[in-house]
């Protein structure tokens, strides 16, 4: 009885030991985020100043934080890419050379938000970033490598759908158009006045001595 006791109190005691860990990983988890969040911010406020970019890139180097350096890197890229294409390009290719120390998930993530950088400078007509960015993206980790051209690849896909989806949109308002302007035909036609008559006469079916309707 005793024996079953002291296993029991063991069990309980090594389920508390999960649940405080469980409960601390995902207190760090959140910690993480709201640490990478914070630094994602600062790098958009310092946007466009290398020397200030170059300082925090160095401070968080050397406190270790690669993983959370490259996401916080290509998330501020992605949050200025709309209203400065230039300085998003130069945070996203300091997130590709931060990334080649970082782990394999950040790597992926760090090419798609490459890839998104990348074309949406092609949009707005700066070709020299895009081109910077897919230079940075060749020298890049196989696995930033593969998260660029498969957010490429995914990019196209969805355009080609979309072009689809207009195409579609295009050929059933031609459609409708065309069926509307058959049925307005068709009433007209049906509303036309009947042929020229003289006196209640109808011309059409009279004999031709009938002196009501004109020769």
């Amino acid at each position: 009885m005793k024996l079953f006791v002291n296993i029991l109190l063991v069990t309980l005691m090594l389920g508390f030991t999960a649940l405080a860990d469980a409960q601390n990983n995902g207190e760090s988890a959140t910690v993480t985020t709201d640490a990478v969040a914070a630094l994602a911010a600062e790098l958009v406020e310092a946007a466009g100043d290398d020397a200030a970019i170059a300082a925090i890139i160095a401070r968080e180097t050397e406190n270790g934080n690669i993983d959370g350096l490259a996401t916080a890197l290509a998330s501020a890229a992605k949050s200025v890419v709309q209203t400065n294409t230039t300085a998003a390009a130069a945070l996203v290719i300091q997130a590709v050379v931060v990334a080649d120390e970082a782990s394999k998930e950040v790597q992926e993530s760090v090419g798609e938000a490459a890839s998104e950088v990348a074309r949406v400078a092609k949009t707005n007509g700066d070709e020299g970033s895009a081109s910077s960015i897919e230079g940075a993206i060749l020298s890049s980790d196989s696995d930033t490598e593969e998260g660029f051209y498969g957010a490429e690849a995914e990019a196209e896909i969805a355009e080609a759908e979309t072009a689809a989806e207009v195409e579609a949109e295009a050929e059933a308002e031609a459609e409708v158009e065309a069926e509307t302007a058959e049925t307005e035909a068709a009433a007209a036609e049906t509303a036309a006045p009947e042929a020229p008559s003289s006196g209640g006469v109808n011309c059409e079916t009279a004999s031709p001595a009938d002196s009501a309707c004109p020769n």
